[in-house]
């Protein structure tokens, strides 16, 4: 299993291999479509990692983030099956992020993945209500 990160000019080419992980990924709590997410994703403005052997096993899309506390990696989608076979291919984009000058990874989820991601610490609790 690796890591592959896909140059936002072929992201045309994954995306209907993927597309079906994003949607199930922004159907609880996200402010993006399935189609800002593909924008984003050509433009270059976020990044898609596909864990793959055979064939696509799970997604993790990134972003870039200028902060008061440095630049940081947002983890924006994490989906696919058998997730803990391929979830040690965070240590490739921690790397990468590094690489990009950033100092920490975050990420907003549900609250199964504080029970998933036992090395991350949970520093805030994203809440809403509907008006």
């Amino acid at each position: 299993m690796k890591a592959v990160q896909v140059p936002p000019a072929k992201v045309g080419k994954a995306w209907p291999h993927i597309e079906h992980w994003v949607k199930a990924a922004l159907v609880r709590g996200s402010d993006h479509t399935p189609d800002q997410i593909g924008l984003h994703l050509a433009r270059g403005t976020m990044q898609l990692w596909i864990a793959w052997n055979d064939r696509p096993r799970g997604i993790c899309i990134t972003e870039l983030i200028e902060g008061a506390r440095g630049r940081h990696c947002n983890i924006v989608v994490v989906a696919g099956e058998a997730f803990d076979a391929w979830r040690h291919l965070e240590e490739d984009v921690a790397i990468w992020a590094a690489l990009q000058g950033c100092v920490r990874l975050e990420m907003t989820g549900r609250q199964g993945w504080v029970r998933r991601l036992r090395d991350w610490r949970p520093t805030l609790v994203r809440m809403e209500k509907e008006l």
